[in-house]
């Protein structure tokens, strides 16, 4: 568990000291680096995605989306749009570790995002 925690805390420092770089994995011109593969509609279930946050998200952005380990979700939806949001959810950057024990399905990254963009 040691070993997990240092691993983690040199890939955030390693990232974060990367020129150019905002704590969302997008380049400082706002633009994604990817585009998301869908358009994400701000219609998921806040109240599932709140859920599975809480599973799987708390830990680093904290219960309240305040960061911690992870950066800070408030107000995320005035720098991200939806799609942008998602794309960091199905392809996390190396800060950012796929911590669950599979992918999330598209409806629940949509549930995800839509929670996420209450914050």
């Amino acid at each position: 568990m040691k070993s997990r925690f240092v691993t983690i805390i040199a890939l955030l420092t390693a990232w974060f000291s990367m020129p150019g770089q905002t704590l969302a994995g997008v380049p400082a011109s706002g633009t994604p680096a990817d585009p998301a593969p869908a358009a994400v509609a701000a219609s998921g279930d806040s109240a599932h995605g709140k859920q599975l946050f809480n599973r799987y998200c708390v830990v680093c952005h904290g219960a309240a989306g305040s960061g911690g380990l992870g950066p800070s979700l408030k107000k995320i939806e005035s720098r991200l749009s939806g799609p942008q949001i998602a794309h960091q959810i199905t392809e996390p950057r190396a800060a950012m570790p796929r911590l669950y024990p599979a992918p999330l399905t598209e409806d629940d990254v949509r549930d995800v995002v839509s929670y996420v963009q209450t914050l």
